[in-house]
């Protein structure tokens, strides 16, 4: 427990003999290690186990000088999976896989690793040889058993395990397009300090079986500063280049496309996030700066009351007590200028 960080075990209960996954999470809390047990649902565990064969397979943590005998061995059956974690943490752990009288260990971090393995036939029939490789299915890595004719090369796309197929027909679709939207930022006095101004809003949000896309659009932003005779009447705009001036139809200023898997409850799995923003030109003086000081100033008192409102609903812990990390994952991540 002296490494932050977040582990999964797995465990046998002693009464049922029933597998348990035990999520481990060290955080440091100033000069306090807290260590937090949660228990983790199967579809959960970081590996997975894919028989695509015809024959059982024997799966357990490879031995080692720390684990002399491995207490949790499962039987995957043909044409079926098994959830698996590890239940020694060790620096390079392996699993074991038995196929008939053969066995190999297997490093399950190593997406790179694939074999081969020839089961001879107890009855004196032909040999049998398997294929296995790594693949990863989001954030969850599989060790795939196949029989050689299986017609999967080595790049093809892993088949998702546990998650509903999506048919690409479409279940809900929601178009938005905005001419203009403006917005004021005004202190007490009354007297405007801002003026936010958002030209050509498109969102569109459609949803299939099996994922959900939200795209959006931005054409033009402004930010003006109201003051009376500021040296800089616009705080922020758009800067282009003499190119896009010439232009009829200039590029977004920002672009956002959000892809999200659905069908996948157990942890939230993005496909794809992609933001796309234009170069942006920001001019401020001193003045603003100190008024718009003054006026965060005296908003603090509802801001930390909004904030403290909020902190609970969201499911942020703020009495001190012990909370688990929410995770996510996202495949391909995209943060990028116009050019």
């Amino acid at each position: 427990i002296a490494d932050v960080g977040e582990s999964t075990i797995v465990c046998r209960q002693p009464n049922t003999r029933a597998k348990l996954f035990l999520a481990v999470d060290v955080q440091a809390r100033g000069a306090t290690m807290q260590v937090i047990f949660s228990e983790r649902t199967a579809e959960m565990a970081p590996y997975r186990v894919a028989n695509m064969c015809n024959l059982p397979l024997l799966i357990n943590q490879g031995q080692c000088k720390q684990l002399q005998e491995p207490r949790v061995v499962d039987e995957v059956l043909p044409h079926s999976h098994a959830p698996f974690a590890w239940e020694q943490v060790v620096k390079e752990p392996k699993l074991a896989l038995h196929v008939g009288s053969q066995r190999r260990l297997i490093c399950m971090d190593d997406l790179q690793e694939s074999g081969a393995i020839t089961v001879s036939d107890r009855r004196g029939g032909a040999s049998q040889t398997l294929r296995y490789r790594l693949a990863a299915d989001g954030p969850v890595k599989v060790l795939q058993v196949l029989p050689t004719s299986s017609g999967l090369s080595e790049g093809s796309p892993l088949p998702s395990v546990g998650l509903t197929l999506d048919d690409g027909r479409l279940r809900f679709k929601i178009v938005v397009t905005l001419s203009s939207v403006g917005l004021s930022l005004i202190d007490e006095s009354p007297r405007e300090l801002l003026y936010l101004s958002i030209f050509g809003i498109h969102f569109s949000y459609q949803a299939s079986l099996g994922s959900a896309t939200i795209s959006t659009r931005v054409q033009r932003l402004q930010i003006d500063n109201q003051l009376f005779n500021a040296t800089f009447p616009i705080l922020v705009q758009p800067f282009w280049n003499e190119q896009e001036l010439q232009q009829q139809s200039r590029p977004p200023v920002l672009e956002l496309l959000l892809q999200r898997r659905s069908n996948a409850d157990a942890i939230p799995f993005y496909e794809t996030l992609s933001l796309r923003l234009q170069t942006l030109e920001l001019m401020f003086d001193t003045v603003l700066v100190r008024i718009l000081t003054l006026f965060a100033l005296s908003t603090y008192a509802d801001l930390c009351r909004l904030i403290a409102a909020l902190m609970p609903a969201l499911g942020i812990a703020t009495d001190g007590e012990p909370q688990q990390v929410h995770k996510m994952y996202i495949r391909w991540l995209n943060i990028q200028p116009f050019r």
